[in-house]
């Protein structure tokens, strides 16, 4: 076969006559979709809404592809500075962004509270409450004999001047003046007895076994289901072994201060049943209590939490059994539990381990609630000297954690009219819980998560 002259030319000429093809194709179909046929009684017409090229047609994924390309890679460059201990999970749109490890174990530290909130949420409820109640018999404003103080677990009952001065304030606490108060207004000017603290609601397990001795009445404990001010006494530079007697002492100075007279020191002990009841405090609702222990990362929040859940769910109030509910409460939840093992709620224990994979399912679970309730980069808890200057700041909520050698964050990145952004990320290498080590990395994973927003949105992309 003879090769042409101007090759250029002919394939011009072809692909001019398969255009012309195709038009009269279409011009033809185009007819036919409007032919009236003879024994038809009215016009059958078929019209296309939208162009079949149209943009309308892939607004969503060009909206998805759009946004995400905007932190995929600055994600990617981060990977790489990782501890070789570590792991770092995102997730956006219903698309994994990030996996790098996500199945590996690690110490997780504080951010264990995550698996503690969910389980506590579903197992007690948001609205669930504590009730401090004092009791005895009162005659002519006398008590004539002693004056109880019945704990009902509240873990955020506290003296005033205690509040004013933590490092992370509480939120919403339960303030024992208010007691004193309604004593006071019920009545009662002196007390012929004492003041006994009664600690039944739970056992008598102050201190975690897993626990390092040096965070004993420091970073949790003593635990008890009476327990003002973290168990610090008013007036006291070492916290009483027992908390009951700790909380006494405070109603016992708080009383003295409102001119009610009493004799002898208080004591633990348990309430006849005949006792009347003088006055109640009702906590602020479980959803709140929650918050606090995220915020703040309040670890006796966090095992009074787990306590509390063994009391209602399993009437037995240890610690053993309110970990059993976790257990239960995260298969219900379909978290991923292997490489998970929890020893206590709030984190403290060295030998806790869990995976990214699990940190994102549970956060997965929680997103309609949790945001709300974590610390806010820059401005709140334990997030509030963090990020101060970077792009984030006011954006990203999150729970932190922090042991020896161990560093971890998880949360969101919430978006006005679109799904959050949700990441977890557990860095283990010695000396990580520097802020020199972890702070880069952190901020660098808060740069690129900034790029996220809820925009381009699909209509945006449309013609």
């Amino acid at each position: 076969m003879q090769r042409a002259a101007r090759p250029v030319r002919v394939v011009g000429v072809v692909g001019l006559f398969v255009l012309i093809v195709l038009l009269g194709a279409l011009s033809i179909s185009s007819q036919l979709a409007t032919r009236v046929n003879a024994n038809d009684t009215a016009v059958t017409e078929v019209v296309m809404a939208v162009p079949l090229l149209s943009a309308r047609r892939t607004p969503t994924v060009l909206s998805a592809t759009t946004r995400i390309g905007k932190i995929t890679s600055s994600i990617t460059a981060l990977e790489k500075k990782l501890p070789t201990k570590s792991c770092l999970t995102v997730s956006w749109m219903g698309r994994t962004l990030m996996a790098h490890k996500p199945d590996v174990s690690y110490t997780p530290a504080s951010v264990m509270k995550l698996f503690t909130a969910l389980a506590a949420l579903q197992s007690l409820g948001p609205t669930h409450t504590y009730t401090t109640t004092v009791k005895g018999v009162i005659k002519d404003g006398v008590v004539t004999g002693d004056l109880y103080l019945v704990g009902g677990g509240d873990p955020l009952l506290a003296r005033r001047d205690y509040v004013a001065n933590e490092k992370y304030p509480t939120l919403t606490p339960s303030y024992l003046e208010i007691l004193a108060d309604a004593i006071v207004a019920a009545g009662v000017r002196s007390i012929a007895g004492t003041i006994v603290g009664v600690n039944e609601r739970y056992d008598d397990i102050r201190y975690l076994a897993t626990w390092p001795e040096s965070f004993y009445g420091s970073e949790g404990g003593p635990l008890g289901a009476l327990m003002s001010s973290d168990g610090a006494a008013l007036g006291q530079s070492l916290k009483p072994d027992d908390p009951a007697i700790g909380a006494a002492d405070d109603l016992h100075a708080l009383l003295g201060l409102r001119g009610v007279i009493m004799t002898g020191q208080s004591q633990r002990g348990t309430v006849p049943d005949s006792v009347p009841t003088i006055t109640e405090l009702t906590s602020a609702p479980l959803i709140d209590i929650v918050r606090e222990m995220l915020v703040n990362s309040d670890n006796n929040t966090a095992e009074l939490l787990v306590k509390e859940m063994g009391y209602v769910v399993k009437k037995s109030g240890t610690s053993v059994d309110g970990l059993g509910v976790i257990a239960d409460e995260l298969q219900k939840a379909n978290v991923p539990v292997t490489g998970v093992s929890m020893l206590d709620g709030s984190g403290l224990t060295p030998q806790n381990t869990t995976t990214c994979s699990a940190l994102m399912s549970v956060l997965t679970a929680q997103s309609a609630t949790f945001p709300a309730l974590l610390a806010v980069a820059g401005e709140t808890g334990t997030l509030g000297a963090v990020f101060k200057d970077q792009s984030i700041k006011g954006r990203l909520v999150a729970k932190t954690g922090t042991l020896r050698n161990v560093k971890s964050i998880a949360g969101y990145i919430p978006l006005k009219g679109a799904d959050p952004v949700i990441f977890s990320m557990i860095l283990n290498k010695t000396g990580i819980d520097n802020q020199s080590q972890y702070r880069p990395l952190w901020y660098e994973l808060g740069d690129a998560l900034s790029r996220a927003s809820s925009d381009p949105r699909p209509e945006d992309l449309a013609p």
